[in-house]
């Protein structure tokens, strides 16, 4: 079936052309006349002249607005294409554009859930992937279990796969892993904890656990 697109351009081209045709008759028609007359006026009385005279006046009157015409007619159709091209441009983009790579996006905000090794729900989170491939968290938990906000960087690790990592205070370290679609991301978490003096950018640190997130992009 033809698409709604392709509808709306034939139906758009339909129409002009009707008009145009139309319009081009017309002066074709008056043009033809004009002629016809002039080739056997030879033996034309006044009254017939002067019929010829007015009719010739009007046809030359019709050309003018036929060119007038035309003019509005050219710039009616630029008019009516830009504005088909827009609407179609904006009716028809996708909630959530491919990336320069022309693979889905990661960059947008998603609400998550974390599960712990039973299965069991152990927080929500927001994840921000920024653009600039900046990356922060905020945990349902951490206001009960005291810690700040994560704030670190991802990058892409296939096509539709990332890794990231995000620090927190008191000093823990998260490692992500996951693929994605450009509306839901899933993957595993790896936390380490930091003792004072230990560089969470390049010690091992302790292990805290390992957790599975599934994750939906927020969208207005």
């Amino acid at each position: 079936m033809r698409s709604d697109s392709g509808v709306r351009y034939a139906f758009l081209d339909l129409a002009l052309s009707s008009i145009f045709r139309s319009h081009l008759f017309r002066a074709a028609s008056l043009l033809t006349l004009r002629i016809g007359l002039d080739s056997d006026c030879g033996s034309c009385d006044a009254t017939t002249k002067s019929s010829l005279y007015i009719t010739q006046s009007s046809t030359k009157r019709w050309r003018r607005l036929s060119m007038a015409f035309k003019l509005r007619l050219s710039a009616f159709l630029v008019l009516a294409i830009v504005l088909a091209s827009g609407w179609l441009l904006f009716s028809t983009a996708p909630s959530v554009r491919a990336d320069s790579s022309g693979s889905a996006p990661l960059a947008g905000a998603y609400l998550s859930t974390i599960t712990d090794a039973n299965g069991d729900v152990a927080s929500q989170s927001i994840i921000i992937f920024g653009a600039d491939r900046s990356m922060s968290v905020v945990d349902s938990t951490q206001i009960v279990v005291g810690f700040t906000d994560s704030q670190g960087s991802w990058r892409r690790s296939g096509a539709s796969s990332f890794v990231g990592v995000t620090l927190n205070f008191p000093t823990a370290r998260a490692e992500y892993t996951g693929t994605f679609d450009g509306q839901t991301v899933e993957g595993q978490i790896t936390l380490l904890f930091f003792g004072p003096g230990e560089d969470p950018l390049h010690d091992e640190g302790t292990l805290g656990g390992v957790f599975d997130f599934e994750a939906e992009r927020i969208v207005p």
